[in-house]
């Protein structure tokens, strides 16, 4: 029974239209309430300032705050260059194989790689090309460093941006519900690599007003259509340049085919940071 009541609660606070009113309201003008927000903000959630770039007067808004940039020297990328870094920081949700087209989401609790991606099951997918590499899932905690690097470099063949629900994506909901990842807004990027395929999918959730992509017109949770974007020409990118940005926390999961790469993350519950290596080539 307490369980169900969970469910019922979770869902009662995960509307679309809830996580765009507190987007929008994250985007107001700063004012008295906001300045104790963020103190409040960085003492719940250990955020450390020293390392942002904090703009001449402060921060203007909540979600700028939120959204803020680190200095140049705060996240230093793994100098080898045979290794994919953490394209952020966060905690390791899961990770391990992806076999038949499973990822874990939580303890016991699969899900499908080709629904996660929006394939169909007919042809050819991305999905499909994955099958036997890795995934690491990464929980953005709300105190985090909020802007997604690319952990490659490459070019960007296709990006898809698919609908969905704004549900919780903590590590206490995961446990509560199936196809959380598959069931929420999210954005998936494919990048060659020349040697290796490389998927990088940023999940929306509860409370999320925004993911706006760097390189792209892409932004989540507005009116604007869904659809699929396959580069004739892909764009290139550079290991640990930007690739998007939540405005209000989430997941992002890294997909890896198998391409002679290794796991060398640290494990489930760890915490990383963005530049650190996750997967090396050998």
């Amino acid at each position: 029974m307490l369980r169900q009541l969970r469910k019922i609660a979770f869902r009662a606070v995960s509307t679309r239209t809830q996580s765009r009113i507190l987007g929008h309201l994250s985007d107001f003008g700063w004012t008295p309430a906001q300045s104790a927000l963020m103190s409040f903000w960085v003492k719940k959630f250990g955020v450390n300032l020293e390392e942002a770039v904090i703009p001449p007067g402060g921060f203007d808004s909540f979600n700028a705050f939120f959204t803020r940039r680190l200095k140049a020297d705060a996240r230093p990328l793994d100098p080898d260059p045979s290794t994919l870094i953490s394209p952020c920081d966060g905690m390791v949700q899961t990770a391990g194989r992806i076999t038949d087209g499973m990822l874990f989401q939580a303890k016991d609790i699969e899900y499908r790689l080709s629904e996660l991606l929006g394939e169909s099951s007919s042809g050819p997918t991305d999905a499909s090309r994955f099958d036997g590499g890795w995934y690491l899932t990464i929980y953005l905690s709300p105190g985090d460093y909020h802007r997604v690097h690319f952990p490659v470099s490459g070019h960007v063949r296709s990006l898809r941006h698919i609908p969905g629900g704004l549900l919780s994506v903590a590590p206490r909901v995961l446990g509560l519900f199936d196809n959380v990842f598959c069931a929420n807004e999210r954005v998936s990027g494919i990048i060659d690599t020349g040697s290796t395929r490389v998927g990088l999918v940023m999940v929306g959730a509860t409370s999320v007003g925004r993911i706006s992509l760097s390189f792209s017109d892409v932004v989540s949770n507005t009116k604007k259509a869904w659809g699929t974007s396959i580069y004739t020409d892909p764009l290139p990118c550079t290991r640990g340049d930007e690739y998007g940005v939540f405005n209000l926390g989430s997941t992002v999961i890294v997909l890896v085919g198998d391409g002679g790469c290794r796991p060398v993350h640290p494990g489930i519950g760890s915490k990383i940071r963005l530049g650190q290596a996750i997967f090396r080539k050998d």
